[in-house]
């Protein structure tokens, strides 16, 4: 775990040393931390869940976020709340069924800066193929919600991503 915090940290490092000029955008994508599975229409965190998004925020402390994205649901805008309070930042709402006009839009907004978005198990790596141009990655396993992809990209579709994993003794 050590060693992919480095790792995490050095990513960051050489992202915020990229010149603006370039418009390199970075977009931190993940799905929403664990749920509760006793109510099926909109559930909550459960407790691993609340631990996993208060973790997120302290790994993402020192990353400048210019936008959060989440879908409408109890459990994705409770994912990134923690690290929306701690950066000052609203929580916009999206809609993930149309991946590219969406992209779009960050884009046309965010350009050259830094977006956090989170989503589903099978929104995601749509999400993330689309930035970088191919059909790379499938739907996230039932229960992963370790995962954050890390695209930067100069213009959607020209991107590349890295995989991190975060959350460690979420279950103690």
């Amino acid at each position: 775990m050590r060693y992919q915090y480095f790792v995490f940290l050095l990513l960051i490092s050489l992202v915020s040393c990229q010149s603006t000029s370039t418009e390199i955008t970075t977009i931190y994508l993940l799905r929403h931390a664990e749920k509760v599975s006793d109510q099926p229409e909109d559930p909550v965190l459960n407790m691993v869940g609340e631990r996993r998004s208060t973790q997120l925020a302290d790994l993402l402390i020192d990353v400048d976020i210019d936008a959060i994205y989440s879908t409408e649901y109890n459990r994705t805008k409770a994912t990134v709340q923690p690290i929306a309070d701690m950066k000052d930042k609203m929580i916009t709402l999206y809609t993930p069924d149309k991946e590219e006009k969406f992209l779009k839009h960050v884009f046309k907004n965010h350009g050259g800066k830094t977006v956090l978005i989170v989503g589903h198990s099978n929104t995601i790596p749509p999400l993330v193929n689309h930035l970088i141009g191919e059909k790379k990655y499938e739907n996230l396993k039932e229960d992963e919600y370790d995962k954050i992809f890390i695209v930067e990209a100069l213009k959607l579709g020209k991107g590349k991503a890295n995989i991190l994993r975060y959350g460690n003794n979420l279950h103690e």
